[in-house]
């Protein structure tokens, strides 16, 4: 918790600064336009910050935790760039947000530690369902009308008759509704134990 809570004074992750300009980079050399920040390669180590700068050996694991389907990065990356609304004209500046415009290049360091050390924690942690232990999936009933397989409040699938509808609408029998149960790592972190059809 410490080290989302505390992402704007973690530690930085090393990466190389390079700038195409002549001499050394001045303060508005760091300044963001209008365009995105973006990747200059498929394997996403190297960042182009804008027309002078770029950074690169971002390393993978940076790329492996997510929140709500994108990786910080990929969310830093989305909201800092200037932005204006069409229909009240107000400009979203994220260059206003620095005393110093060279502070956006310490920020991006320390959301690439913060992604990875993420990944390094959630890897270390063990297997919270052994392979020795299966949900003991059973079925409530009998029961008029569609049941629907409860995983404490993971609902995975729909009985309809002797089948199980699943929610995306395919139609799987028990049996394999009872796999995917006990291979889906959600459902196992949250309730192990058992899991129930019922109304």
């Amino acid at each position: 918790a410490a080290l989302h809570l505390g992402y704007e004074t973690c530690p930085e992750h090393a990466l190389e600064l390079v700038f195409s300009g002549e001499g050394e980079p001045g303060p508005d050399h760091f300044r963001l336009g209008h365009r995105a920040m973006r990747f200059s390669d498929p394997d996403r180590r190297e960042l182009v910050v804008n027309e002078f700068l770029r950074l690169r050996g971002i390393p993978a694991d940076a790329h492996r935790y997510e929140v709500n389907g994108r990786t910080p990065l990929a969310w830093f990356l989305d909201r800092y760039r200037i932005t204006e609304d069409k229909s009240s004209g107000i400009v979203n500046d994220p260059n206003d947000w620095f005393d110093d415009p060279r502070d956006l290049i310490p920020a991006i360091q320390r959301i690439v530690h913060l992604s990875v050390e993420t990944t390094r924690i959630v890897e270390s942690l063990p297997d919270p369902f052994p392979a020795d232990r299966t949900p003991n999936l059973r079925w409530r009933g009998p029961a008029p009308g569609p049941l629907t397989l409860i995983v404490g409040r993971c609902r995975v699938a729909r009985r309809v008759g002797g089948n199980a509808r699943a929610f995306g609408g395919t139609t799987v029998t028990a049996e394999k509704a009872e796999r995917v149960v006990s291979t889906d790592r959600f459902c196992r972190n949250l309730w192990p134990e058992s899991a129930v059809w019922r109304n």
